[in-house]
């Protein structure tokens, strides 16, 4: 849910959780619906979550962390964590915190422990951000204290397609990867076609979706790993239509249609129908299979600097292209990994690439953001 800021409860907390799971290695989100929908028509949230971090290991493997925040006195802490055990096992997050201004943690690390929780208070969050060396006056990104644009973006989204807001926020995290690749990649090219729509939000818009996607592609390609590289094309092609099976049956299905339909316009109208039962079948993939193709290679080819595309990409959308700036990308890339800045920036790069190639970005974005790599390198 996009809330004002001014009018949004426990910001400081939530924002400082950001900047902390940010520097656990998380890329993060803040105030996630998760949804209800009766018949097909949105209803009122289940509840939703103040803080998810998602973190894409080197092997490619996925840990999630839920964070509630609150600073209100009333709240009951063994209650909160019975909710948080009940959220865990919903979303399959690995863990989650409770923060909140005051707490005895002491008081509750047993019950916590069983419910796969961790209590925590202000002044220990703090002892944290001391303890991993997190810069106190820097707030960037997804947890910029200065993203007043964010709102009035998405706000043009909503009411430009409900259901490409609803997803792109919130709907895609239940679906699996080659589902998301496939929405989110139809929802950044919309966007990418309809500058007039957005206006001067429509980079942003398209960055951030582009991040989203970067995370459904690095879960896409890490059964991709196993696989023999002769052989990888092919798997990714299959998968990205929901496994080998699947798309033998809708293969199967498609080219029945064809055999019917052109013999239906052979007998009636005495024609040939001018595309081959070969290309017609082929159809049936995204006409950007071959550019998803070689990007999910390319992260194959290195995924220990891929499982950092999503945070580059989250940096790119809310630093440049959103326009805030107000710290300098080269220096907290440098606190990402010991790796260098180039090999860092290459799988983002790789993942723009993709998707100039398939039309999901302008390319006014495109050149924007090779303009700024130039500048780092």
């Amino acid at each position: 849910m996009i809330t004002s800021e001014q009018a949004e409860k426990d910001l400081d907390l939530k924002l400082r959780s950001m900047r902390l799971l940010w520097h656990w290695g998380y890329a993060v989100r803040r105030n996630v619906d998760i949804g209800r929908y009766v018949e097909g028509r949105r209803e009122t949230p289940y509840t939703d979550i103040d803080v998810l971090g998602t973190k894409i290991h080197p092997d490619l493997t996925v840990s999630r962390v839920l964070i509630d925040c609150t600073t209100e006195t009333g709240v009951g802490t063994p209650e909160k964590l019975f909710w948080l055990s009940g959220l865990i096992r919903f979303t399959g997050a690995d863990y989650a915190i409770f923060l909140r201004r005051q707490m005895l943690e002491a008081k509750y690390i047993d019950l916590a422990g069983v419910m796969g929780a961790l209590p925590l208070s202000e002044p220990q969050l703090g002892y944290l951000e001391k303890s991993y060396r997190v810069p106190v006056d820097r707030f960037f990104g997804a947890f910029s204290r200065s993203a007043s644009g964010v709102e009035e973006a998405f706000t043009i989204l909503r009411k430009f397609d409900r259901e490409m807001y609803e997803y792109i926020l919130y709907q895609h995290w239940w679906d699996p990867p080659h589902q998301r690749v496939l929405t989110l990649a139809s929802i950044c090219r919309r966007i990418a076609q309809n500058k007039a729509a957005f206006g001067k939000w429509v980079d942003f818009l398209c960055s951030y979706g582009l991040s989203v996607l970067s995370l459904g592609a690095l879960e896409f390609a890490r059964p991709i790993l196993a696989i023999s590289e002769d052989r990888r094309p092919e798997e990714i092609v299959a998968d990205l239509l929901g496994g080998r099976l699947q798309a033998y049956e809708r293969r199967k299905l498609i080219a029945s249609f064809y055999d019917f339909m052109t013999a239906e316009i052979r007998e009636r109208y005495k024609q040939k129908y001018p595309v081959s039962r070969k290309q017609f079948v082929e159809s049936l993939a995204p006409d950007y299979s071959k550019y998803f193709v070689d990007f999910v290679l390319r992260i194959c080819d290195d995924p220990g600097a891929a499982s950092f595309m999503t945070r580059v990409l989250d940096l790119f959308a809310y630093e440049v292209a959103l326009g805030q700036g107000k710290f300098a990308i080269s220096d907290i890339l440098s606190e990402l990994s010991s790796r260098s800045g180039s090999e860092i920036l290459k799988p983002a790069k790789d993942a723009f690439d993709f998707a100039f190639r398939s039309g999901l970005v302008t390319q006014e974005l495109f050149e924007e953001f090779n303009t700024s790599v130039k500048a780092l390198a």
